[in-house]
């Protein structure tokens, strides 16, 4: 009876029975039902044994007659009113609609027309309008999420742009285009703030507590482009990035990365790091690197967790480099590396590959107790001073071909677990095969070794 059949123009949407055509179906199916009740009333009053029950049948019959005509236009009555309330309903919806469609346009244009106007007072001269303009995209950032990621590209593409910074008093520097490089300086601290401050997690939060709402003023799910930018000062502690590429970007002053994570690429490739910079308890769960990259002031990777590939091939570490507890989750290559401070890789964990052929260590290196769970490989490594091994697990093939050691390497109870596959162990020191160790072979200096191994 419900089911929606076809309508005129107006009545979409409309039940069935409400309809023109609902509305003459029932009350003709009603007159119908009436004159049939009526016939057989009629019929029945006519084989009635005396006149006066003949009679008062038939008054009655027509009593049950006149009350369906009244049943009839009372149903058809119901109906269109029925109809008419529906009808106004609807009509109060579209008006809704209608009205919820035209703020929302002009809530659209509204945020266009502040967007497009903030960008173009970037290009200001006057240092103060576009500092005025910065503040104004953070603003309309934080009030409408979905133009976050537009305009956390446009501060990107800000930093990017050429800078020179400040030169001490008495020097001659770049005027970065005319500009005051003091005041460029602060309109890109004032950048770089806007970044940092909606890309950190609370304190205390949890990443799955926080979501993207004009409320939160993290911003959850944010790509940056940093390519090529100069960065002073740069600090993201418990940032959380989706993807990032500092790739030949310079970093000014201490860094900080402390606790932050990365749920999809992290690169750096190129980049240089000027002074401190703290990578410490960061999660790369996508591929990181690091290629190329000169960090000229003391590293930390400490606690530090790789999901994906680590590539640090041709990185040139200055000073003290920390990999203490890292955990690199696939392969880790540290090829053609320099190290001119200390290599302090202390308990790591290589559940891949280790990669270290060519790799030069000009102070101590420290791989006491880490662990290689497929392969390390040192070949034409080179250690100018203490290369330390002891209590390392090689847990597949280890590879020293043609490593250079200036002192005798330490590998004091060093072990590795599967002895089928292929080990070439730096000149002295020999693997043991000893059937009551259940922890596999043991590395003992050759003039240690037993004659029958």
């Amino acid at each position: 009876m419900w089911t929606r059949g076809p309508a005129t123009a107006g009545e979409d949407r409309l039940p069935w029975l409400v309809t023109d055509r609902g509305i003459a179906t029932a009350v003709v199916a009603t007159m119908a039902l009436g004159l049939t009740a009526l016939l057989w009333m009629l019929q029945v009053a006519g084989d009635a044994p005396t006149a006066a029950q003949r009679s008062t049948l038939r008054i009655d019959a027509i009593k049950y007659g006149v009350g369906y005509v009244a049943a009839a236009g009372g149903l058809a009555a119901l109906l269109l009113a029925v109809r008419r309330q529906r009808l106004a309903e609807r009509a109060y919806e579209l008006a809704q609609q209608t009205q919820a469609h035209t703020e929302q346009d002009a809530r659209e244009r509204r945020v266009t027309e502040l967007y497009t106007k903030a960008v173009e007072l970037l290009g200001s001269p006057d240092a103060a309008v576009r500092l005025g303009a910065l503040y104004a995209l953070d603003r309309l950032a934080q009030d409408n999420v979905g133009q976050r990621q537009p305009i956390v590209n446009v501060v990107c593409a800000l930093l990017r742009m050429p800078f020179a910074p400040p030169v001490a008093p008495g020097q001659r520097g770049a005027r970065n285009g005319g500009r005051d490089p003091n005041e460029q300086l602060q309109v890109r601290v004032t950048a770089q703030g806007i970044l940092t401050r909606h890309l950190c997690c609370p304190p205390g939060s949890a990443d799955a507590d926080v979501a993207g709402s004009p409320e939160q003023t993290f911003w959850p799910g944010i790509d940056i482009d940093l390519t090529g930018a100069r960065l002073v000062d740069w600090s993201i502690e418990r940032g959380r990035l989706h993807r990032a590429v500092f790739t030949r970007a310079t970093f000014d002053g201490r860094t900080r990365f402390d606790s932050a994570s990365f749920a999809d690429a992290a690169s750096f490739a190129g980049a240089v790091f000027a002074a401190q910079v703290d990578f410490g308890k960061v999660r790369f769960d996508g591929p990181a690197r690091f290629d190329d990259v000169r960090f000229q002031g003391v590293v930390t990777f400490e606690e530090a967790s790789f999901g994906a590939v680590a590539d640090f091939d041709r990185a040139v570490f200055a000073h003290d480099a920390e990999f203490s507890d890292v955990v690199f989750g696939r392969a880790a290559g540290f090829a053609a590396a320099t190290f001119l401070g200390r290599a302090l890789f202390r308990t790591a964990r290589f559940t891949g590959v280790g990669g270290f052929r060519e790799t030069t260590f000009h102070r101590r290196a420290n791989f006491s107790a880490v662990s290689f769970a497929e392969a390390a490989a040192f070949s034409d490594a080179k250690f100018h001073r203490d290369a330390e091994f002891d209590h390392a697990e090689f847990g597949g093939e280890a590879w020293f071909t043609d490593a250079e050691f200036a002192t005798e390497p330490d590998f004091t109870d060093a072990r590795r677990a599967d002895r089928t596959r292929h080990a070439d162990w730096p000149a002295g020191w020999r693997e043991t095969t000893d059937p009551t160790d259940l922890k596999g072979g043991r590395l003992l200096p050759v003039e240690a070794a037993q004659p029958s191994d």
